[in-house]
This record gives C-alpha cells, sequence and structure tokens, in this order.
C-alpha cells in the first residue's frame, strides 16, 4: 500500500517537473496565440522547453496532457511510474486519478 502512495507522488513530482520544465518567457502569451510568438526568439528556457513550443502545432486538447494543465498530465505522465511499479493495467485508472487529484491539489491550494 505504500509503495502505491510513493508511486503516486512520484508521478505528481514527474508531471510537476514537466509542467515548470517546459516553460520559457512569455510562455502565457504563447499559449493564448503561437502563431504570433512563433517567429520570435525564446528567451529563458528550461530544458523541456521544446515540448512546449513544438506542442503548439498540436490541437488543444492534445496540449493539455503532454504539459498545458497539471490536472489532465496526470493521466499520461502517470504511466511510466505505473508500469515501473510493475501493477496489472486494470489498476491503472486508480492511479491516475489519484494522481490527477493530488495534481489538482497543488494547482488549486498553491495556485501554480
Amino acid at each position: 500500500m505504500i509503495e502505491i502512495l510513493i508511486g503516486i507522488i512520484i508521478s505528481s513530482m514527474i508531471c510537476l517537473g514537466v509542467y515548470v520544465a517546459s516553460t520559457f518567457e512569455n510562455y502565457d502569451a504563447f499559449d493564448e496565440n503561437p502563431d504570433v510568438f512563433r517567429n520570435q526568439k525564446i528567451n529563458n528556457k528550461m530544458i523541456f522547453w521544446f515540448l512546449r513550443y513544438y506542442g503548439s502545432y498540436l490541437p488543444y486538447y492534445f496540449r493539455k496532457p503532454i504539459y498545458l494543465c497539471l490536472p489532465c498530465m496526470g493521466s499520461l505522465w502517470s504511466i511510466p511510474v505505473f508500469l515501473f511499479m510493475g501493477y496489472p493495467i486494470i489498476y491503472w485508472p486508480f492511479f491516475a486519478l489519484a494522481v490527477t487529484g493530488l495534481n489538482s491539489f497543488i494547482v488549486f491550494n498553491f495556485n501554480t
């Protein structure tokens, strides 16, 4: 039981890390209208800045679980940790819901 809780926390930290590491200067304005900002130079890049930059070519609903929405990221970024833990795949929806819940708690209580 404690392993599952640790896995949920690790998955949430991975989501938070990807969320923060995919930022660059003016990323909020870039997310609103990427076509306007693509011709400008990207400053103050974090290590995964290319996720946000090249991911902007994807439709909005595909961008959300990759880097855009921290609660939505729980569905995608919980898969590597869950597979590493070796539990049956039938439990993954509950694991993903727990990670999404923890990410939602972070967003709504810490204003990230």
